[in-house]
């Protein structure tokens, strides 16, 4: 099967950062590299480590959306309706500082799975394979100055730290790249 590819890029106004995606897809993975250049004059935050049950993980959230796209988040996942949590799960961010390219990728297996936190480990019987029709990777950065005090990240991982700051741009690529998903039919699955 050949592989196809996508490249995206998008660019912030408020934190100078240009994110930059390329999509690979074989008959067993999807992989995606992401590159993001901070242009700015000052630093900014960059999700890039959601928890996955207890782990901060390079895989972003994936849920198949109605309309067919397959959403890479790394945003936080918002709680379901009929979910009580104290706290959101946190994703973690790390410093881009200014000028300073910043490399990472991720690999998910073929035909991706639907998760995020709030969804149980075990995949449900009767999943149902169905083509995505396009990808849509979906972070935000906010700037250094409006962050505060950043909290610390797992210990095993240093450079990631917890923060939400005022001034941040949502940065979103859409690639038409069609990729096999492995929907979940569990009554209870959040979509978002």
């Amino acid at each position: 099967m050949s592989t196809p590819i996508a490249d995206g890029s998008t660019a912030g106004k408020h934190t100078g950062l240009l994110l930059t995606a390329r999509l690979t897809v074989s008959e067993t993975a999807l992989r995606m590299t992401l590159t993001a250049e901070n242009r700015g004059t000052g630093g900014a935050y960059l999700r890039t480590r959601p928890m996955l049950y207890g782990v901060a993980t390079r895989r972003p959230y994936s849920v198949l959306r109605d309309d067919g796209t397959l959403l890479l988040s790394y945003l936080p996942a918002p709680t379901p309706p009929n979910l009580n949590v104290l706290a959101p799960t946190p994703v973690y961010s790390r410093l881009v500082a200014p000028g300073e390219r910043y490399e990472d990728s991720f690999e998910i297996a073929i035909p991706v799975e639907e998760r995020h936190p709030y969804c149980p480990l075990e995949y449900p019987p009767g999943a149902q394979r169905v083509m995505a029709k396009s990808v849509l990777l979906v972070t935000e950065a906010c700037t250094a100055d409006s962050v505060g005090t950043p909290r610390p990240g797992p210990e095993n991982q240093p450079e990631l730290v917890y923060v939400w700051g005022d001034v941040r741009d949502e940065l979103t690529i859409a690639l038409e790249v069609a990729v096999p998903v492995l929907r979940r039919t569990d009554p209870g699955f959040y979509r978002f």
